[in-house]
């Protein structure tokens, strides 16, 4: 489509593409009756003045209209692209709400594999329910365009932030670790496997909760269609290199949870590093390293990363899925000493309006709390000697600022 040769083509644009609904505009003409005769410049005032976001102004000047509502969702910005489409921060029209929308992009809409594989990762993300974990809102279409929509988390990937910080401090690391290992086995004990459990899947708030996302290529166990990947990409390899297990590598239809506390595993290298195992390698060779060569052991890397944690890391990239924690859970109680003492923030719990009212405890409250209870007297058990000794000292210095005084 043509790009508008004048204010009032672009006008017409602005009305054709739903962004600004007909009330709002309306108003706003009249307010503003004598606006700026060209394209580009009416454009700027009305980012300027929050009509119009950029990415909204950017495909209207270029004569693109269509596709910038999807049903009830303004589309705002470009937030991710990837394999299996392409994110977008949108906003609900009546809510208000901004929401994470993921498009299949229209070319692999006729690849009945692809198309889906979008629909799976749909069915999947609505039926987990946990705060590591980005919901699922709804799934639809318009025409040939096929969308979810999900939770936006207003941060940003692992990736991006071990790309800006480098190597993070243990603690720090072992908390994210830990939050993902929960999600995991969240979705584990519904019978799903991730397949791609990496950094970039990993979302960062500015409170430093960590939610999981993009379960594009998950496989379901119990899912009628679990042959549906198998029947259609029979020999390709899915995941992403850095982070495949050695059984992915060779067959990704058959891999179990095991093969994603072998990702997590390569995750947690690459927080405590900065870097992947085998950063140095091509594509096609990662796929033969991860069979054959042995990561170096974190703590000849870094003589901060104790042998203890260097073992565990080692343990959940072994070669074997039978030499690695068999479930999350292992990985959780094995994980915790290394996290607790930074006292991660409980993940934000939404308790119904009905239990608010009557004061019940939502449940996942409950477990929340009571697993940070036993796992706080755990820890005052194997360090009981330190805690005394703590005791002791702030005993005497309580004592001398009251000679003191």
């Amino acid at each position: 489509m043509a790009s508008p040769v004048s204010a009032s083509d672009f006008i017409g644009n602005v009305r054709k593409s739903g962004v600004v609904d007909t009330v709002t505009w309306d108003e706003y003409l009249r307010i503003h009756p004598a606006l700026p005769n060209q394209p580009h410049l009416l454009a700027d005032k009305l980012v300027r003045e929050q009509l119009l976001t950029p990415f909204q102004a950017k495909h209207l000047l270029a004569g693109r209209h269509r596709g910038l509502v999807l049903g009830q969702y303004r589309l705002l910005d470009q937030i991710g692209k990837g394999g299996t489409g392409v994110v977008f921060l949108a906003e609900h029209r009546q809510l208000r709400r901004r929401v994470a929308i993921k498009v299949l992009p229209g070319e692999h809409t006729r690849d009945k594999e692809t198309l889906q594989r979008f629909y799976r990762e749909a069915r999947a993300v609505a039926a987990l329910d946990h705060p590591h974990i980005v919901q699922a809102y709804d799934v639809s279409n318009e025409g040939h365009i096929h969308y979810l929509v999900m939770e936006y988390v207003d941060g940003e990937s692992l990736q991006t932030y071990v790309e800006k910080r480098g190597a993070l401090p243990i603690r720090e690391a072992a908390g994210y670790i830990l939050q993902v290992a929960r999600a995991m086995q969240h979705y584990h004990e519904r019978g799903l496997v991730h397949r791609d459990i990496k950094p970039g899947n990993l979302l960062r708030d500015a409170q430093g909760s960590i939610k999981l996302t993009d379960l594009g290529i998950v496989r379901m166990f119990e899912d009628k269609e679990v042959g549906l990947t198998q029947q259609l990409s029979r020999g390709a390899v899915l995941g992403t290199a850095d982070y495949l297990s050695p059984e992915q590598a060779v067959n990704c239809h058959t891999v179990d949870i095991r093969s994603d506390i072998y990702s997590l595993g390569t995750t947690f290298y690459t927080l405590l590093n900065g870097r992947p195992p085998f950063h140095d390698s091509k594509i096609t060779q990662k796929l033969v390293d991860c069979q054959v060569r042995e990561p170096v052991p974190l703590h000849q890397l870094s003589p901060e990363v104790p042998r203890a944690l260097s073992s565990l890391v080692g343990r959940m990239v072994a070669k074997r899925p039978e030499d690695r924690p068999q479930t999350p859970a292992e990985v959780v109680e094995a994980i915790t000493p290394w996290a607790l003492p930074y006292a991660l923030p409980i993940a934000k719990v939404r308790l119904p309006e009905a239990q608010l009212q009557n004061g019940s405890a939502h449940p996942d409250l409950l477990k929340a709390l009571t697993f940070y209870g036993v796992e706080f007297k755990k820890t005052i058990r194997r360090h009981w000697g330190a805690a005394l000794v703590a005791a002791g000292l702030l005993t005497c210095l309580g004592v001398l600022w009251l000679a003191s005084r």
